[in-house]
Protein backbone atom coordinates (compact mmCIF):
# COMPACT_ATOMS: atom_id res chain seq x y z
CA UNK A 1 0.00 0.00 0.00
CA UNK A 2 1.51 3.33 -1.04
CA UNK A 3 2.52 5.17 2.35
CA UNK A 4 0.31 8.67 1.39
CA UNK A 5 -2.55 6.07 1.62
CA UNK A 6 -1.68 4.78 5.37
CA UNK A 7 -0.52 8.03 6.25
CA UNK A 8 -4.42 9.31 5.71
CA UNK A 9 -5.40 6.06 7.17
CA UNK A 10 -3.61 7.03 10.36
CA UNK A 11 -4.78 10.42 10.24
CA UNK A 12 -8.68 9.28 9.77
CA UNK A 13 -7.83 7.52 13.31
CA UNK A 14 -6.15 10.38 14.64
CA UNK A 15 -9.04 12.43 14.60
CA UNK A 16 -11.24 9.64 15.38
CA UNK A 17 -9.02 8.95 18.32
CA UNK A 18 -9.08 12.22 19.77
CA UNK A 19 -12.73 12.85 19.54
CA UNK A 20 -13.40 8.89 21.62
CA UNK A 21 -10.53 10.69 24.08
CA UNK A 22 -12.67 13.58 24.34
CA UNK A 23 -15.59 11.57 24.89
CA UNK A 24 -13.87 9.21 27.58
CA UNK A 25 -12.68 12.15 29.49
CA UNK A 26 -16.55 13.34 30.09
CA UNK A 27 -17.01 10.25 31.33
CA UNK A 28 -14.50 10.33 34.58
CA UNK A 29 -11.59 8.59 32.52
CA UNK A 30 -7.97 10.30 33.10
CA UNK A 31 -4.08 9.19 32.65
CA UNK A 32 -4.78 7.58 36.31
CA UNK A 33 -7.38 5.28 35.07
CA UNK A 34 -6.51 1.69 34.38
CA UNK A 35 -8.37 0.60 30.86
CA UNK A 36 -8.73 -2.31 29.00
CA UNK A 37 -8.57 -1.27 25.63
CA UNK A 38 -9.73 -3.33 22.65
CA UNK A 39 -8.10 -3.01 19.07
CA UNK A 40 -9.55 -4.07 16.62
CA UNK A 41 -8.14 -5.84 13.03
CA UNK A 42 -10.29 -7.46 10.31
CA UNK A 43 -8.68 -9.58 7.54
CA UNK A 44 -10.39 -11.89 4.72
CA UNK A 45 -7.37 -14.24 5.21
CA UNK A 46 -6.22 -16.84 7.45
CA UNK A 47 -2.52 -16.11 7.08
CA UNK A 48 -2.72 -12.51 7.65
CA UNK A 49 -4.81 -13.07 11.31
CA UNK A 50 -2.03 -15.51 12.21
CA UNK A 51 0.62 -13.57 11.62
CA UNK A 52 -1.29 -10.37 13.09
CA UNK A 53 -1.92 -12.65 16.42
CA UNK A 54 1.68 -13.60 16.66
CA UNK A 55 2.98 -10.01 16.50
CA UNK A 56 0.16 -9.27 19.31
CA UNK A 57 0.71 -11.94 21.07
CA UNK A 58 4.72 -10.95 21.18
CA UNK A 59 3.97 -7.40 22.34
CA UNK A 60 1.89 -8.59 24.95
CA UNK A 61 -1.81 -8.37 24.41
CA UNK A 62 -4.48 -10.28 25.00
CA UNK A 63 -5.77 -12.13 21.50
CA UNK A 64 -9.47 -13.08 20.83
CA UNK A 65 -9.78 -14.31 16.90
CA UNK A 66 -13.10 -14.49 15.99
CA UNK A 67 -14.45 -16.40 12.57
CA UNK A 68 -17.09 -14.47 11.07
CA UNK A 69 -19.96 -16.00 8.92
CA UNK A 70 -22.81 -15.39 7.10
CA UNK A 71 -25.43 -18.45 6.51
CA UNK A 72 -22.73 -20.81 5.69
CA UNK A 73 -20.67 -18.69 3.37
CA UNK A 74 -16.94 -17.45 4.76
CA UNK A 75 -16.76 -13.69 5.27
CA UNK A 76 -13.38 -13.13 7.26
CA UNK A 77 -11.51 -12.81 10.83
CA UNK A 78 -11.75 -10.67 13.62
CA UNK A 79 -8.49 -10.11 15.72
CA UNK A 80 -8.87 -8.66 19.07
CA UNK A 81 -5.90 -7.88 21.17
CA UNK A 82 -6.51 -6.37 24.47
CA UNK A 83 -3.82 -4.19 26.51
CA UNK A 84 -4.59 -3.05 30.49
CA UNK A 85 -2.72 -0.12 31.09
CA UNK A 86 -3.36 3.65 32.06
CA UNK A 87 -3.79 5.20 28.97
CA UNK A 88 -3.08 8.69 27.81
CA UNK A 89 -4.43 10.00 24.08
CA UNK A 90 -0.79 10.39 22.79
CA UNK A 91 -0.17 6.58 24.09
CA UNK A 92 -3.31 5.95 21.77
CA UNK A 93 -2.08 7.30 18.94
CA UNK A 94 1.02 5.86 18.76
CA UNK A 95 -0.28 2.97 19.54
CA UNK A 96 -3.04 3.36 16.56
CA UNK A 97 0.10 4.54 14.23
CA UNK A 98 1.90 1.58 15.10
CA UNK A 99 -1.25 -0.74 14.39
CA UNK A 100 -1.73 1.52 10.71
CA UNK A 101 1.69 0.24 9.94
CA UNK A 102 1.29 -3.51 10.84
CA UNK A 103 -2.09 -3.54 9.39
CA UNK A 104 -0.17 -2.09 5.81
CA UNK A 105 2.21 -4.33 6.55
CA UNK A 106 -0.14 -7.66 6.63
CA UNK A 107 -2.88 -5.83 3.95
CA UNK A 108 -5.25 -6.09 6.61
CA UNK A 109 -7.66 -3.56 7.98
CA UNK A 110 -7.55 -2.03 11.41
CA UNK A 111 -10.80 -0.71 12.90
CA UNK A 112 -9.80 0.91 15.57
CA UNK A 113 -10.21 1.16 19.33
CA UNK A 114 -12.74 0.88 22.14
CA UNK A 115 -12.85 0.19 25.94
CA UNK A 116 -15.66 -0.92 28.83
CA UNK A 117 -15.75 2.68 30.80
CA UNK A 118 -15.92 1.95 34.74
Amino acid sequence: MPKDRALNTYEQHGHANAEIWRLWKERGVSDQTELAVDFRFYTSRQRNAELLIEALKKAGFVVQHLRRRTFLIFRGHEVIGTARARWTLPLLQDRSREFVELANELDLLYEGFGAELP
